[in-house]
């Protein structure tokens, strides 16, 4: 794993970034490579958790304050499948791309644990 984590949770429009484990991530786009966007309501919106991976490899990655509160998942150019427990165990689904409205996938406010895959 050669890659650093950095993660950002926005809570309504124009909220601050808050970065934890070191200096703060400037905000990427959703086509940034290694991006995983997670949103309290579907159509991504209300609060969201952002997770922005600079590099490659494979991480686990917690939710933090969308744990088990997620409506809708936005992805750019990586690999991600959802678990329903901590640390990336449980029930899980690899995800084709963003999904609008995971409600319509059986995931709605289900999701407790991402693993990303970056190349």
């Amino acid at each position: 794993m050669n890659g650093k984590i950095a993660s950002t949770l926005a809570i309504g429009a124009g909220a601050a970034a808050v970065a934890v484990g070191g200096a703060a991530p400037a905000l990427a786009a959703p086509e940034a490579p290694g991006l995983v966007s997670l949103h309290d309501l579907p159509g991504y919106g209300g609060e969201s958790h952002t997770q922005l991976i600079n590099g490659s490899g494979t991480f686990c990655l917690p939710l933090g304050p969308l744990d088990n509160r997620a409506s809708s998942i936005r992805l750019s150019d990586a690999r991600v499948e959802v678990f329903d427990s901590p640390g990336c165990f449980g029930a899980g689904l690899a995800l084709p791309g963003s999904v609008p409205d995971l409600g319509l996938i059986g995931w709605d406010n289900r999701i407790s644990s991402v693993r990303i895959t970056v190349a």
